[in-house]
């Protein structure tokens, strides 16, 4: 049976390592897909496919739509219904935890909810971060900090909301650790959904 996988995680928690290891594992019995999302943000550098601005609006075709940082997001229902149907598992970060539940009640029980922990968030690395952005051009102190503030709060936010909804997420995968510890801990929950198809599909032990 496929899944829709939704990730929770403040910047810098790993997010994209995570999600190479989901991809890593796909077999005949497992085909994860990256899923779009529609929003009002500037496109970044670093965005991948799966985060897409359309005239700074979000179609009206997204049925599920939310707010995070200031800006809104808009996810089509729709295509996850026609990605289950043909055997594919989306996987999509949502940091909102209305949009998670909201995706749960409409597609339970095929979806796992995975919440990805790195650290308590930490003003300086924020900033740190920000500095490394400006690659040896003047910096700009007061957008630096603005800007590592903006993240530092949004990473305080989330971590406060996953504390609150501890129970609506299926998994939390500890990223603090080696590489490897974390694959380990994404191949388990992984594992469990290609064993869970192969027992369907082939009546295994």
């Amino acid at each position: 049976m496929a899944y829709v996988i939704t990730l929770m995680a403040p910047s810098q928690a790993g997010k994209g390592v995570v999600m190479d290891m989901i991809f890593s594992m796909k077999n005949k019995y497992f085909n994860p897909k990256i899923f779009p999302k529609y929003t009002t943000r500037p496109i970044r550098a670093t965005d991948g496919d799966d985060i897409i601005n359309i005239n700074n609006t979000i179609p009206e075709f997204c049925d599920l739509v939310y707010e995070g940082g200031g800006q809104r997001y808009g996810i089509r229902m729709d295509s996850l219904y026609d990605e289950l149907a043909k055997g594919n598992s989306p996987v999509l970060v949502v940091n909102d935890v209305r949009a998670i539940q909201d995706i749960r009640n409409a597609l339970s029980p095929q979806v796992i909810t995975l919440f990805i922990y790195r650290s308590k968030p930490d003003l300086n690395k924020y900033i740190a971060i920000e500095k490394e952005r400006y690659n040896g051009t003047e910096i700009d102190l007061e957008k630096l900090n603005r800007n590592a503030n903006l993240r530092y709060q949004k990473a305080s936010d989330i971590y406060r909301i996953f504390i609150e909804n501890i129970d609506l997420f299926d998994h939390v995968i500890i990223n603090s650790g080696t590489l490897e510890q974390t694959r380990v801990q994404v191949e388990s929950i992984i594992n469990k959904i290609i064993n869970s198809e192969i027992n369907l599909l082939e009546g295994g032990i």
